[in-house]
């Protein structure tokens, strides 16, 4: 059946006399609203019929409904039920929910091993969180032995499939060697890729990179520049460098009532650094010879 272009009393008939797939296209239509009037409540009784006639995509929603209580009442052992079917049954979204559920024991006993295993089925099926949090649990040795290397292949999936935190960590690995060869300049690379994506400590990091010459020219404008970016997210340790940048004319033009503002901002956030470096300035104020060792 063709849900998209399907008349939705086509539909609901097909779903009436039983046709598992129209049962499913007419709850989801229901839970959208989509040619008809939202019912929440009616397209669980469509996704419980199609569910129990092995509808493995309409188990994994309806499991979906009972964990948040989306049409009928919150029911967390039946979702549990539910989601394991359609996880049984191949669906890498469900894999996924039941591995969450696992790791944290959301309507069943906390089982790290057991998650990790749902992960790596939901990875193998192209799941980005899946491949970013099997990674995770490899790098840590959580439910799982500990292995580095096959962490750092499961971050460049991840990475490559765009996933943010998958593209840091990606670049962590390529600079500290742990589970792979340092490569620098690809460090570079996917540092560059999540920052511009608006990954905090991306921006800090590539910061430094750009600073020190580590896996590209140095370049100190372009370096102030991320700078910039992390601390107008609230980033304590850029906003104190970027403060400290423009008290010394590093890479930017020289400003000490903008550096102020920068370091009285980190020292807000319990920055140490950001409070010498201010206790310092009221100093030389007072007509003493003060200079920020960095």
């Amino acid at each position: 059946m063709d849900d998209k272009n399907a008349d939705i009393q086509v539909v609901r008939a097909e779903a009436e006399q039983g046709g598992r797939e129209a049962q499913f296209i007419l709850g989801v239509c229901l839970m959208k609203g989509d040619r008809c009037r939202r019912d929440p409540k009616e397209a669980v009784k469509w996704l419980r019929a199609a569910a129990e006639n092995g509808h493995i995509l309409a188990q994994g929603h309806l499991a979906v409904c009972l964990f948040h209580g989306v049409g009928c009442r919150k029911d967390s052992v039946e979702a549990g039920r539910w989601v394991r079917a359609a996880a049984s049954g191949g669906d890498p979204r469900a894999q996924f929910n039941l591995a969450i559920s696992l790791y944290h024991g959301d309507g069943c006993p906390r089982d790290h091993q057991e998650a990790v295993k749902w992960f790596r089925a939901a990875a193998d099926m192209g799941h980005l969180e899946a491949q970013y949090l099997l990674a995770l649990s490899l790098d840590k040795g959580d439910g799982c032995p500990t292995d580095h290397a096959e962490a750092v292949r499961w971050y460049r999936a991840a990475a490559e499939g765009g996933h943010l935190s998958a593209q840091f960590n990606l670049a962590v690995s390529l600079h500290s060697g742990e589970g792979c060869q340092i490569d620098e300049a690809e460090a570079f690379k996917w540092l560059h890729a999540a920052a511009s994506r608006g990954h905090v400590a991306a921006q800090r990091n590539l910061s430094h990179c750009l600073f020190n010459g580590i896996g590209c020219e140095k370049d100190p404008q372009e370096a102030v520049h991320w700078l910039r970016e992390a601390a107008d997210q609230g980033d304590d340790t850029a906003q104190c460098f970027l403060g400290l940048c423009l008290l010394e004319g590093i890479g930017c033009r020289e400003d000490h009532s903008k550096a102020k503002k920068w370091l009285r901002a980190a020292a807000g956030a319990g920055n140490d650094q950001a409070l010498v470096i201010l206790a310092g300035m009221k100093e030389s104020k007072k007509g003493r010879t003060w200079k920020y060792n960095r």
